[in-house]
């Protein structure tokens, strides 16, 4: 995580996207936070990434039929990548984004 004690959640809210797989369209998170381990003198152990549910026009900013949907973050030189599949991600309300 000594990526992230470099730059501070602004910073990755600005390198970090999903991008989803049919529309390529690309949404930036809307927030980061970061988890801090008060032992480890604060050094962040975990960060996460929000990203708004519903468009401006109360649609669902990622489809329900929406294949495959990717997550980048740029860290330094390199780029992490995450892909998801939406469909798989379910719970007893349905699907659980």
């Amino acid at each position: 995580m000594a990526p992230f004690n470099r730059v501070d959640e602004k910073g990755y809210a600005s390198m970090a996207w999903l991008q989803l797989k049919g529309s390529k369209e690309k949404m930036m998170p809307t927030h980061v936070q970061y988890m801090h381990d008060p032992k480890a003198q604060n050094a962040v152990t975990g960060t996460v990434f929000y990203f708004a549910k519903k468009s401006a026009d109360g649609t669902p900013t990622i489809p329900p039929d929406e294949k495959s949907v990717d997550f980048n973050c740029k860290v330094r030189a390199s780029t992490m990548h995450a892909i998801f599949e939406p469909q798989k991600m379910k719970n007893e309300a349905g699907l659980d984004l």
